[in-house]
């Protein structure tokens, strides 16, 4: 079981807070464990601690009218789960163990008071938010009504590999099973349309797929299929 200190220091956004704050943080987080497909917080509920993933990862994802679930992002180790909460403490997503995870967490009120303290360290948040943001209006600008599925899985499986991916002697392995069903989700598609793109993906030589574990033989050659055009094959 990691240390308090040392879940502190895996959080990014401690990098950049001063000495005292990295203290604080030390004396009032709580680690906690969740077994896999756990939620840690749901959609639309009062939340009033701050999560970082410690070790592991974990699924942002919201419901549609239809109660479908849509993926939002994987955040990995260091990340911040749910800026969202320091506007108000209602949570805008549902956080879900993709893995069994170690969490680390503190209560909103003093994690503001600590942002108030030190601007470099409220900074951080600040930025960390910003590049969900940015995340974001690449999805929207990919979603499947506007991209070709298949060049929309590419993507997305091409962002895990480099996000998360291990490098081993035949290519980029990304670290957790991801079944059809998950993929689907992330994209707001059918399972069964996400799984003749994966086939598809897989007969061009570009993807290597087993029990749900997919391995990347050359990032250059997916992130090749990301960007071409409307009807090429």
């Amino acid at each position: 079981m990691l240390t308090l200190r040392q879940a502190v220091d895996r959080c990014a956004v401690f990098g950049q807070a001063g000495l005292q704050i990295r203290r604080q943080a030390v004396s009032s987080g709580i680690l906690k464990r969740y077994r896999k497909n756990e939620l840690i917080f749901r959609e639309r509920e009062e939340v009033q601690r701050v999560y970082f993933v410690v070790c592991g990862y974990v699924a942002l994802f919201r419901l549609n009218c239809h109660c479908d679930r849509r993926i939002l992002f994987i955040c990995g180790n260091g990340e911040m789960l749910n800026e969202i909460i320091l506007e108000e403490p209602v949570a805008s997503n549902s956080a879900q163990a993709f893995v069994e995870v170690t969490v680390l967490s503190f209560a909103r009120s003093q994690f503001l008071e600590m942002m108030n303290s030190d601007p470099a360290f409220s900074k951080a948040v600040f930025d960390s938010a910003a590049r969900k943001i940015r995340r974001l209006y690449h999805q929207i600008a990919n979603t499947s009504n506007m991209f070709l599925l298949e060049r929309q899985i590419a993507s997305k499986l091409w962002k895990m590999a480099r996000d998360f991916g291990i490098q081993t002697d035949a290519g980029i392995r990304i670290p957790f099973e991801i079944p059809v069903t998950f993929l689907a989700d992330m994209a707001g598609s059918k399972r069964e349309s996400v799984s003749r793109s994966v086939r598809a993906l897989k007969d061009k030589g570009v993807l290597l797929v087993q029990k749900n574990r997919f391995l990347i033989p050359d990032m250059d050659k997916l992130q090749q299929i990301v960007y071409e055009k409307h009807g090429k094959a």
